[in-house]
Order: structure tokens, then sequence, then C-alpha cells
């Protein structure tokens, strides 16, 4: 059997059968490890006539470690191998990129990428805008609707603690100077004495 020492420690339980299984024999079972193994685990025995027993892992051990059930001169034997608890990946932080300065109604995508304790990934977060009303979202992708600054924040779905905010600052967009080009107007008029007319120049652009 193999146990994995975790935390306080893995509990595994062991179970004595006799053969036959109704001997009339004393059947109370006598426990016992292999020297010097009480730094890497505990047999604690359990049930009537200590028949089954309780093993917790406590630390590795570099070699197997053998429990043995006696009874009645009679014994069997478990080699337990303890390893230590493979490391626990933890997302650490989140990192922003493709954020930039929008006008209203351009738009812009975000990507983000998760980092890990060991290693990084673009693993799922989920996207929020504050104040609102000034960008929408569509996942990762922001359009800008109103001028002023906004916060979006990408948070962790793995580990809703991890967050990360990027600012963007929304602004009108400038308008295009066009300087005029011509104006004309009718360049004769003809009139009788009471009348009027309406001269309107024609402006290009």
């Amino acid at each position: 059997d193999r146990l994995r020492s975790r935390g306080l420690g893995d509990v595994y339980k062991r179970q004595v059968t006799y053969d036959p299984d109704d001997t009339t024999d004393s059947k109370d079972v006598q426990w016992s490890t292999s020297p010097d193994s009480s730094e890497y685990l505990t047999v604690t025995p359990q049930g009537e006539n200590d028949a089954s027993a309780t093993v917790e892992a406590k630390k590795a051990s570099p070699t197997p470690i053998t429990v043995t059930a006696t009874v009645n001169g009679k014994s069997a034997s478990c080699n337990i191998t303890i390893n230590d608890p493979e490391p626990e990946i933890k997302v650490e932080s989140i990192t922003i990129s493709g954020n930039q300065d929008l006008k209203v109604g351009e738009s812009c995508t975000l990507s983000a990428t998760v980092n890990y304790s060991s290693g990084s990934g673009t693993n799922p977060v989920t996207w929020s805008a504050s104040p609102s009303g000034i960008v929408t979202l569509d996942g990762a992708k922001v359009t800008a609707q109103s001028a002023g600054p906004v916060t979006i924040t990408a948070t962790s779905t793995e580990d809703p603690r991890i967050t990360k905010d990027c600012t963007i600052n929304v602004t009108e967009p400038v308008p295009v100077e066009k300087p005029v080009e011509s104006v004309t107007i009718p360049s004769t008029l003809s009139l009788t004495v009471g009348q009027e007319s309406t001269l309107a120049p024609a402006i290009t652009p």
C-alpha cells in the first residue's frame, strides 16, 4: 500500500481477515511496525479483538515501513510508503494587456494572464467595469459609450480573491477640421423695383 502525507496526515484503515473465518483460536491481534517508524506514522488498534488498525501518515519515509498483524503466532505484513504531497499550485496574480485609452465609439479587446505559483496560463477570468455607463463589456471586448475614466477588473474564476484592475480613459472624438474650399453665390441677379430676393452662399465643403 502507498500513502501520501498531507496536512496532519492521511488516515488509512487496515482490517485483519481470519482463515478459517470460524477459527476457535483467539482472534486477538497484536500490531507492530518497523523499528524507528513512530516518526513517520502511528498505528492505532480499533474494534473487537483489535481486528483493525488506523494508520496515520505523519512524515515522508525514506524507505517503506512494515506494519505487521500477528494472531496466535501467525502474521501478515503490509509495506507502506509515505510520500510528500505534491505542491499545491495557487493563483498568485493576474496580468492584463491590451488596455488603451478610447474615444467614444471605439473598442479594444483585453487579455488576462493568470499567474500561478508554478507557471501561468490564459485561464478564465470574469470582467467587470466601474462606474457603469462609460463602457459596455462583451467578455474581454470593451466598447466606449461616453466620456470619463473607467476601471476594468479581471477576477480569477479559480480564486475570486485574486483580481487585477486597469484604467481606461474615454474621451469624446475630436472634430475633424475641414477648411472652406469655396463660396459661391449667383454671379448675376436681376430685380425690378419692389422685388426682393435672398442670396444664400453655397459653401464647400
